[in-house]
């Protein structure tokens, strides 16, 4: 899997750590909101627990 940075730039995650970030429960941290609830109210609440450095 090929990962864009900004600080490190372009890098290869394979292995142990790529099935890692696939696995579902990873993946779930994509739909839950670090504002918790306070997204339903605050539409410009873009961050979710998934990290950043992780997305395509």
């Amino acid at each position: 899997m090929l990962n864009q940075d900004v600080l490190y730039g372009e890098f290869e995650i394979d292995g142990v750590l790529e099935e890692l970030i696939q696995s579902s429960p990873v993946q779930r941290l994509n739909g839950i909101h670090q504002a918790g609830a306070g997204c339903l109210v605050y539409r410009q609440c873009k961050r979710n627990k998934y990290p950043c450095d992780l997305k395509k």
